[in-house]
């Protein structure tokens, strides 16, 4: 077990690193989403669950809000209940100018 988990925690490190992002999160992977952002006085990103749309609250650094973007993917950090990185494929992203 203590193999599985050091693997676990190196994996997470690693992919919070490949997005060029220090802190720590609850990651979701989210990849089968239709998903996009929806600007506003509080950014949203918006996305889809078993055809359902969810709304969830992007974090912002003052006034940028919290999005990277990587090899094809992007991290959204987003309040769903906790903070929470959302990985997405970029390529099913909706909406983006």
């Amino acid at each position: 077990m203590r193999k599985a988990v050091n693997a676990y925690l190196n994996a997470y490190k690693n992919l919070l690193s490949a997005f060029g992002c220090g802190e720590e999160y609850f990651v979701s992977p989210a990849l089968s989403c239709k998903w996009q952002i929806v600007e506003g006085e509080m950014p949203l990103l918006s996305y889809s669950v078993n055809e359902k749309i969810k709304n969830s609250v992007i974090v912002c650094d003052g006034e940028k809000p919290l999005v990277y973007r990587a090899g094809g993917y992007a991290m959204v950090i987003a309040i769903d209940c906790v903070k929470v990185a959302f990985i997405l494929e970029e390529s099913k992203e909706t909406g983006r100018k």
